[in-house]
């Protein structure tokens, strides 16, 4: 979190103060261990609507992640599940997934795992300025938020590929 802040001791502590306050709630349904539960839908139901998965590892021995944002289908997203329970899924996906997959690397001979970092890959093929409605950049831009307050030591890397061009009109 130092790194996150630039060193700065009193934005460190408000960032913890911050992340605190902001895993509380979570924090009481123990970060929502059931998948299905946190989304009230099966998993595999909401990761066809938004692909996204942990696939091999990186040159220097973090995890990867790969999300396809570009295949968002928000309107089957909207028929399964709500943003409530999407984030809800996000808290377990940070808290038992990832730290599943950091810790199958820790048990295994990687000798290059390090850091409990990722790097993630944002495939945008098929984005469009249509699927880049309000809801859909909803759920994004709070799944970022959280991941930056709470959880800024886990990214290593992030490499947007495929990126159309009006997308850096769109995300800042």
């Amino acid at each position: 979190w130092l790194r996150a802040r630039k060193y700065n001791l009193i934005d460190t502590i408000k960032m913890v103060e911050e992340a605190t306050e902001c895993t509380a709630e979570p924090r009481k349904h123990a970060f929502f261990p059931d998948p299905a539960e946190a989304l009230s839908v099966e998993s595999s139901l909401y990761i066809k609507q938004y692909p996204q998965i942990y696939f091999g590892h990186a040159k220097n021995g973090c995890p990867v992640f790969i999300s396809q944002p570009g295949r968002l289908n928000i309107e089957g997203i909207s028929n399964l599940t709500n943003i409530a329970n999407i984030i809800n899924f996000h808290w377990h996906a940070m808290m038992h997934e990832y730290v599943h997959h950091l810790d199958s690397m820790r048990k295994t001979s990687n000798g290059k795992f390090k850091r409990y970092e990722c790097v993630c890959i944002l495939d945008m093929s098929q984005l469009t300025a249509a699927k880049m409605g309000k809801r859909a950049m909803n759920i994004t831009k709070v799944q970022s938020a959280i991941d930056s307050l709470c959880f800024p030591e886990t990214l290593n890397k992030m490499v947007i590929v495929n990126a159309p061009g009006f997308f850096s009109l769109t995300w800042k």
